[in-house]
């Protein structure tokens, strides 16, 4: 059994280091993708819908056992197209699709940071990475501010989708969300068989890998 994790707008598959690797026979798989990290030379896609492809050609065509795909935030919304693409394919399905903390894409492009400026973004990268302000190289943080841009513009342009899944869906709320509520979170029902879960924390609790958010993984197969 496997979870296969997407990372959200500008970060990479570092975003898990903090999870393990495998628990109670699950193996859990941080996606890198293009332009990220130790991928960074590799071009980046141009939208959602290529990324998706290039996820599936990269890492799902010799899946040789269960799995689920899990989404964050942004990340979400790929997960949904790598899912939405998998369905028109020969290609082994996932059991389950896990979206957490994102509104369904059939309500378009949606988030907070979609409409921030260059200094709110600056905030934020300070916000993830724990830092006061100065304590990030200038060089560095304006790279990370480049990756994260190019990221939100993926977002922004990803068009309102309502095609509906075969594959179930997991719906992930965190009830002290600083980004979303539960009730923004509803809209998922219209892509499909859907289950809503409520889990404890904020937006940034998952990357913890809390024991609650793991024993769905595992208890879905």
């Amino acid at each position: 059994m496997k979870v296969f994790c997407l990372p959200y707008s500008g970060t990479g598959a570092s975003l898990y280091s903090a999870w393990p690797e495998e628990v109670c026979s699950l193996q859990i798989i941080p996606l890198q993708l293009p332009g990220k990290e130790n991928r960074f030379r590799e071009a980046r896609k141009g939208s959602f819908e290529e990324l998706a492809e290039w996820v599936i050609n990269e890492y799902l065509t010799i899946v040789d056992c269960e799995y689920n795909i899990y989404g964050h935030c942004s990340s979400a919304l790929l997960a949904y197209e790598i899912v939405s693409q998998l369905e028109q394919s020969s290609l082994r399905k996932p059991k389950n699709l896990f979206v957490s903390a994102q509104p369904s894409p059939s309500l378009g492009p949606s988030g907070p940071m979609l409409n921030y400026d260059d200094d709110e973004l600056i905030s934020m990268i300070h916000f993830r990475m724990g830092k006061e302000n100065g304590q990030i190289q200038q060089s560095f943080l304006q790279l990370m501010l480049s990756d994260l841009k190019q990221d939100i513009e993926l977002h922004r342009n990803y068009s309102k989708k309502k095609v509906e899944l075969k594959t179930k869906i997991s719906v992930l709320a965190w009830e002290n969300d600083e980004f979303y509520s539960v009730d923004q979170l509803k809209s998922w029902s219209e892509l499909g068989e859907v289950s809503f879960h409520v889990l404890s924390g904020g937006h940034y609790e998952f990357k913890k890998a809390p024991a609650e958010l793991l024993n769905l993984f595992i208890s879905s197969f």
